[in-house]
């Protein structure tokens, strides 16, 4: 199977293991059974812009020119940091975008991957959100009417709980660990400002989310390859978790990584 065109982030499916569809051009192409394929990827040396197609020396914020990184509503400042959304004063790049996207419910959720951590998405991709991340586990804490509310509960929790994810670590394999995600949800309930105590999700009936992904091993010692540095690369694949493709020898891709890099990929 050979695709060319632009790099996309994978599309991904909640099920057991996670299935993924490589998004490269304008194709969506499921990669079944992943495990044991042969991969190579070449890069055209064109980096094209995810919003307005032109060609770009420098890719900014996964995908875009430096243009669209200033104007384009994908690239507003609450994508990155949801405490800094202005959507709810009126303040926006684009009006259908943020009634869309910020002025929606949004989750306020912990989960397990390289370790304990805290984040926010909208309630309607949060599973999505969850496996981009590479997570074993994830539960809900609270559900809040708008982005900027949902980041600014996120913000007072980062003081007790990491915000990122260590890439090397998720990759590395962390056990999943069901009652201490929820003894550290106890513990941020009771850290939780009493403003937003009326947005917490009760504990009764809840159950972590468990996602596994399709890698028949993990890297003892990744080491990430981009193409910032490297022409192309090929080898067989161990897997995939996040939006990683981990090959056996222990290199791992960041597909979303590099948005607008057009390749040549060639899967057997």
């Amino acid at each position: 199977m050979q695709l060319q065109g632009q790099i996309r982030k994978m599309q991904s499916f909640e099920a057991d293991p996670v299935r993924y569809s490589l998004h490269v051009g304008d194709q969506l192409t499921p990669i079944d059974s992943p495990c044991g394929r042969e991969i190579a990827l070449r890069f055209s040396g064109r980096i094209e812009c995810l919003a307005c197609g032109k060609m770009t020396n420098k890719s900014y914020q996964q995908g875009y020119c430096f243009r669209c990184f200033q104007t384009v509503p994908e690239c507003e400042p609450c994508s990155l940091r949801p405490d800094a959304c202005r959507a709810h004063l009126g303040q926006f790049r684009n009006e259908e975008w943020a009634r869309n996207r910020c002025l929606v419910d949004h989750i306020v959720y912990l989960a397990q991957s390289s370790g304990i951590k805290v984040g926010v998405t909208r309630a309607s991709q949060a599973h999505t959100r969850w496996i981009d991340q590479g997570a074993s586990l994830a539960v809900p804490l609270a559900q809040m009417p708008n982005r900027f509310l949902a980041g600014s509960l996120e913000s007072a929790l980062m003081a007790d709980f990491a915000d990122r994810t260590d890439w090397r670590k998720m990759l590395r394999g962390v056990e999943a660990n069901e009652e201490l995600l929820l003894s550290e949800r106890r513990r941020a309930v009771q850290l939780c400002p009493a403003e937003f105590e009326r947005y917490l999700i009760s504990e009764d009936g809840i159950a972590p989310l468990r996602l596994r992904y399709p890698m028949a091993s993990s890297p003892a010692k990744p080491r990430a390859i981009t193409f910032d540095k490297e022409q192309e690369f090929c080898g067989r694949l161990a897997g995939i978790r996040g939006q990683y493709l981990v090959l056996e020898n222990g290199d791992v891709f960041n597909m979303r990584r590099h948005g607008g890099y057009v390749v040549e990929l060639t899967l057997d």
